[in-house]
C-alpha cells in the first residue's frame, strides 16, 4: 500500500489517510492529477488540501466503504464544515475540489455516479466589486511626482490601468508594438490567452507619451526587449511591482484600505456605465466572454443611483410623517 501521495507532501492529508482504505486510492489521484490531467504542483496541493477535512470527516464517521458515500452523507459533510467554522466560499471550494476526485473515481471505475453531482454549494452571497469615486480616481493618477523618471512611468502605468480597464497582468505584459497612438487603441492578452483593443483616453496617451520619451530610453538595457513597462533596472515590470505602486499610490490619496489594482478595472466598469455606456460596450472592453459575468457592475450602478437619489430628491429621505405635514 503507497504511503502518501509521490509528488506533494501535505502532513494533515498523510495523517487523515494513514491506515485506511484510501491510502493508495488518493495516491493514484495525485498522479492523474499531475500526469493525465497535467497540473501545476501548486494546483494539485491545493486540490489535495481541500480534502483533508473529507478524510477526517470520513474517519470520524467510521466510513470505509464506498457504497456508503451518498448524497446524505455528503450533505453531512458540507454541513459538518459550516458548523466547525468554515465559511461558505471555503466550503464551495471544498465541494469542488470533492466533484474533481469524484469524476477521477467514476473514470477509474470505483463508483457507479458521480454522488456529488446530487448536492448543491452553499448558497452565497453576491458581494458587489469594490469602486471609488471618479473624484478619487483623479487623487489618485495625480500621485506620482512627475520631477522623478520613476514618478512618469508611475503616472502613465496608472493613467494606462484605468484607461484601459487592465488586469494587473495584462499591463505588465504589455510590449511596445501592443500600443497604437494613432488610434489610441491597446492590444491586450487576457485570460484564456484572448486578445481584445483596449483604449487610451488622451491624458493616458499623454503621460504615455512622457514616459516613452523622457524615462524609458533611459533605462533600457539587454534585458528589456520589447516591455513596455520597465523597473529602472531595464527589466520588466512584474505584476508585483505594480501592485505595490498601486497600494503605495492607494495610500497616499488616502483611499480605503482594501484598495488594489482590481479596484481600478472595477471602478474603470462602473464609470462607464454610470455615464451611460451600453453593457455590451463595457463587456468587449473588459474581455469579458459572457454579459452575465459584467451585469454585476450594472448593480454597482443601481446602487450609485440610489445613494445619489437619497440625497438629492427632495422627498427621497423623508417620512410618511413628514411629508403629510409638507
Amino acid at each position: 500500500m503507497t504511503s502518501a501521495p509521490a509528488g506533494v507532501r501535505i502532513p494533515g492529508l498523510t495523517a487523515a489517510l494513514r491506515n485506511t482504505p484510501w491510502e493508495a486510492l488518493v495516491s493514484d489521484y495525485e498522479v492523474h492529477l499531475r500526469t493525465s490531467r497535467q497540473l501545476a504542483p501548486l494546483t494539485v496541493r491545493n486540490y489535495l488540501n481541500d480534502l483533508v477535512p473529507f478524510f477526517e470527516y470520513l474517519k470520524m464517521r467510521d466510513v470505509s466503504d464506498f457504497a456508503r458515500l451518498d448524497r446524505f452523507l455528503l450533505r453531512g459533510y458540507l454541513a459538518w464544515l459550516l458548523e466547525i467554522g468554515y465559511v461558505k466560499p471555503s466550503v464551495s471550494r471544498k465541494l469542488s475540489a470533492l466533484r474533481t476526485l469524484y469524476r477521477y473515481l467514476k473514470l477509474t471505475g470505483a463508483v457507479e455516479q458521480n454522488q456529488t453531482d446530487l448536492v448543491a454549494a452553499p448558497k452565497l452571497e453576491r458581494r458587489l466589486p469594490g469602486a471609488v469615486s471618479a473624484e478619487d480616481m483623479d487623487r489618485f493618477i495625480s500621485g506620482p511626482d512627475l520631477s522623478r523618471p520613476a514618478g512618469v512611468r508611475d503616472r502613465a502605468l496608472l493613467e494606462v490601468l484605468y484607461a484601459g480597464g487592465l488586469r494587473v497582468s495584462e499591463a505588465a505584459a504589455l510590449d511596445l508594438p501592443d500600443v497604437d497612438f494613432a488610434t489610441r487603441e491597446m492590444r491586450v492578452v487576457g485570460k484564456g490567452s484572448k486578445t481584445r483593443m483596449a483604449l487610451l483616453g488622451r491624458p493616458a496617451a499623454g503621460a504615455l507619451t512622457a514616459y516613452l520619451r523622457e524615462v524609458r530610453p533611459r533605462w533600457t538595457g539587454r534585458r528589456s526587449g520589447e516591455a513596455l513597462f520597465l523597473n529602472r533596472y531595464g527589466g520588466r515590470l512584474s505584476v508585483r511591482s505594480i501592485q505595490n505602486t498601486v497600494k503605495r499610490y492607494a495610500l497616499k490619496a488616502s483611499l480605503p484600505p482594501d484598495f488594489h489594482t482590481h479596484t481600478i478595472r472595477h471602478s474603470f466598469a462602473t464609470h462607464l456605465l454610470d455615464g451611460g455606456a451600453d453593457l455590451r460596450v463595457v463587456q468587449d472592453l473588459l474581455g469579458h466572454a459572457s454579459p452575465a459575468t459584467t451585469q454585476i457592475y450594472t448593480h454597482v450602478s443601481v446602487e450609485q443611483a440610489r445613494r445619489v437619489y437619497l440625497g438629492a430628491h427632495p422627498r427621497a429621505g423623508r417620512s410618511e410623517g413628514e411629508a403629510a405635514e409638507g
